[in-house]
């Protein structure tokens, strides 16, 4: 029977669990919550990513023009980098020391994190319960989903060889079709996209297989154009446990 929220509760966008009005991330399925304006619009225009087979639409293509000019995107710039002066009291040997101390720590943890990940609890369904395996899957999933659905006319080459490091074999062999047909369009058109993850919602994780919802905002940019097209999309993405990395095994539009 579906829930009524009272008038301190609301529906989560991601599981429709009833929850807290207040709070800002799902007890249920972890999702971030965002923070809009009261009864705000969802988002009813979905871009397909992977369209099914014999259809003429893909993941790249050209978006139609924006009837509005959207705001502009500002971006911080990255905090400046403090190198010692020469006052510091650290001579060179100490920093040295101190580097393979580090690295020899980090190496440590690594070692005891590939063991933990065979000893991960699990619900009776083998679901996996554990919060800081569930939150590095939805990082990875956003991180991949940033390097796949990006790209640009000057750095296509690049932009293809970084979103192939996170793909299984077979699934790069799709993306690369795909490509095959975006980047020469993208390139005539002198097109960028840049995207972003605005949320996730994790819907299954195994210790080696997960499958995450996430909802990704495109920005598109013509060269010699000050105008920019604003595309909000979901994405189901299946990943793949590989070397100890996540890696897409499958992207659906959903």
């Amino acid at each position: 029977m579906t829930q009524t929220p009272g008038p301190d509760e609301k529906v989560c966008p991601f599981c429709a669990e009833v929850i807290r009005a207040a709070a800002v991330k799902c007890r249920y399925c972890h999702s971030d919550l965002p923070v809009l304006a009261e009864d705000a619009d969802a988002p009813s225009d979905v871009r397909a990513v992977f369209p099914a087979a014999g259809t003429a639409h893909d993941i790249r293509e050209t978006p139609a023009p924006a009837e509005h000019e959207p705001e502009p995107v500002t971006l911080l710039p990255a905090p400046a980098l403090e190198l010692p002066g020469q006052g510091t009291t650290l001579n060179r040997a100490t920093s040295i020391m101190l580097v393979l101390c580090l690295v020899l720590a980090l190496g440590i943890a690594g070692l005891f994190w590939s063991a933990r990940v065979d000893d991960l609890a699990t619900a009776g369904d083998g679901q996996v319960t554990s919060v800081p395996y569930r939150d590095a899957a939805m990082s990875a999933a956003a991180a991949n989903a940033a390097l796949v659905l990006s790209y640009g006319y000057k750095t296509l080459d690049d932009d293809e060889k970084k979103a192939r490091a996170v793909l299984t074999a077979g699934f790069a062999k799709k993306y690369l079709a795909v490509m095959g047909k975006a980047g020469p369009k993208a390139a005539d058109a002198k097109l960028t996209l840049k995207a972003t993850v605005a949320s996730t919602a994790l819907i299954s994780l195994r210790k080696s297989s997960a499958k995450v919802l996430l909802f990704v905002n495109t920005i598109t940019t013509a060269a010699g154009s000050d105008r920019q097209q604003l595309n909000q999309n979901r994405v189901l993405m299946t990943m793949t446990r590989q070397d100890g990395d996540w890696v897409v095994s499958n992207l659906d539009a959903f």
